[in-house]
């Protein structure tokens, strides 16, 4: 996926980058799975989902990352 090889690429500069799970924050977010995940790094939901969304079908979730200066 283009996003992992985003991230990889990142990695390989030296940069360490941090990845959080990000709802669409509307009303119809799944309030079982992905409500729970707004905004949590990978290391709440990398075990159970470790590519990130989708979560389920008809997920609309993405993930963000963050570049953290050494």
């Amino acid at each position: 996926m283009a996003f992992d090889h985003y991230v990889d690429g990142l990695e390989l500069l030296g940069l360490r980058v941090e990845e959080y799970w990000v709802t669409m924050e509307d009303e119809m977010v799944c309030t079982h799975i992905c409500a729970p995940l707004h905004n949590q790094p990978k290391e709440v939901w990398g075990a159970e989902f470790p590519s990130g969304p989708p979560a389920h079908g008809r997920c609309r979730c993405q993930r963000r990352i963050e570049v953290i200066r050494l």
